[in-house]
């Protein structure tokens, strides 16, 4: 008896992604290949599903390869299973080195489908995943951005992490301008503004308001900028702290105050001048040394008569102040005369003689000249010339 063979055959369709063709491999050694009837259906569904429908949806798979009989072969059969899966999307994330205080997010680029739903969340670089968030950090440091883009029909869901940092803004070379009017010595005779380079705010505190100029303080240490462009800020800034004196020396007379004009009855008198950084002192034009911190009190005398004082005063920073001021000798007061001492009256006054007899002597270049009149006392004496007079008392 001579037998038709029994044929090899084989069926192997490859996985494959939804949208993807794919075609059937059969391996045979009948020569009923070409007539050979390729069938389908869902793996796990009986025979009666089979259909010669190609499977277009997500799924897993079984192929049947029928191969009919011929005249040499017998017939034969052969399976296989494959599966159609969603696509993995092709993804790309990157966020750069965003600056504290810019509005940053990370860029996302996918051909999922998905795209306008991907899920950005947020870690520091050291922490565990659970503390993923979708809150934008807005501190310096390290972190942990995750983009996720969720499933859809098409494409599976896929995540992405990169590490960036959120760095404070280089400040400019000249970070800012002093700003007032300025004196001597590097000093400021104002207050002095502080003022942002074009491009930039400014602040004295971090975070807080910033303007375009903002006024120095003793207490202001550093400052802190912002570019209007993206609000990116910078860290602190240390400032030199500048020489201020707004203030120019100040005169007392005593513990008291004293004006210009001022006219004062007194044998002698201290006049206070008040400045922290007092360069030079004038009275009546004559220098006076400042070696030590008392010599600015002046201890003034209008002797026994009357003299005016100018005092001017100068600081470090070019402030300068002047007062003029008249002392008398205390007994001008009253204009009661006073024995045995020169004294300097002026012309066309009256003076008051004390109880008893004077004799008056008055004092010249060329000598003294004594008047041989006793004067009674109790009663004015006139002084028609201006000079130096002595007046004696006689019993």
């Amino acid at each position: 008896t001579i037998l038709k063979r029994t044929p090899s055959a084989e069926v192997y369709v490859p996985d494959s992604n939804i949208g993807e063709s794919y075609s059937p491999v059969v391996t045979t050694d009948s020569d009923g290949k070409e007539d050979a009837v390729i069938e389908y259906k869902p793996i796990g569904t009986d025979d009666r599903f089979y259909s010669t429908t190609k499977p277009a949806v997500i799924g897993a798979y079984t192929v049947r390869v029928t191969i009919p009989e011929t005249a040499k072969y017998n017939a034969a059969v052969a399976t296989s299973e494959f599966t159609i899966k969603k696509k993995v999307p092709a993804f790309v994330l990157n966020i750069g080195s965003p600056y504290v205080g810019t509005d940053y997010k990370p860029s996302v680029t996918t051909n999922s489908d998905g795209a306008a739903k991907v899920v950005i969340e947020y870690k520091a670089k050291d922490a565990s995943d659970d503390t993923y968030t979708t809150t934008v950090p807005t501190t310096y440091g390290t972190y942990v951005v995750r983009a996720t883009v969720p499933e859809t029909a098409t494409f599976a869901s896929v995540s992405a992490t990169t590490d960036f940092t959120l760095r404070y803004l280089e400040a400019p070379a000249n970070a800012f301008e002093m700003t007032g009017t300025t004196g001597k010595n590097g000093y400021y005779v104002s207050g002095v503004e502080l003022k942002a380079p074009a491009g930039y705010l400014i602040s004295g505190i971090y975070g807080g308001t910033y303007t375009e100029s903002i006024t120095y303080t003793d207490s202001l240490t550093s400052v802190y900028l912002k570019r209007t462009s993206d609000n990116a800020l910078t860290s602190a800034i240390a400032i030199n702290k500048p020489k201020i004196d707004t203030q120019a020396p100040s005169f007392k007379a005593g513990t008291g105050s004293i004006a210009s004009g001022s006219v004062m009855y007194v044998s002698n008198i201290n006049i206070t001048v008040d400045d922290p950084n007092l360069k030079s002192l004038k009275v009546n034009g004559e220098p006076i040394s400042l070696t030590s911190d008392k010599d600015n009190v002046l201890t003034l005398s209008p002797g026994f008569g009357t003299k005016t004082f100018k005092i001017t005063a100068e600081d470090e920073a070019g402030n300068i102040s002047n007062i003029e001021f008249t002392l008398k000798a205390e007994w001008l007061e009253s204009k009661t005369i006073i024995p045995d001492v020169v004294l300097p009256l002026e012309g066309n006054e009256y003076y008051n003689l004390g109880e008893g007899y004077w004799i008056v002597t008055r004092n010249t270049p060329e000598g003294p000249v004594k008047d041989n009149t006793v004067y009674s006392g109790g009663m004015p004496f006139y002084v028609e010339e201006g000079g130096d007079y002595t007046f004696t008392k006689v019993t």
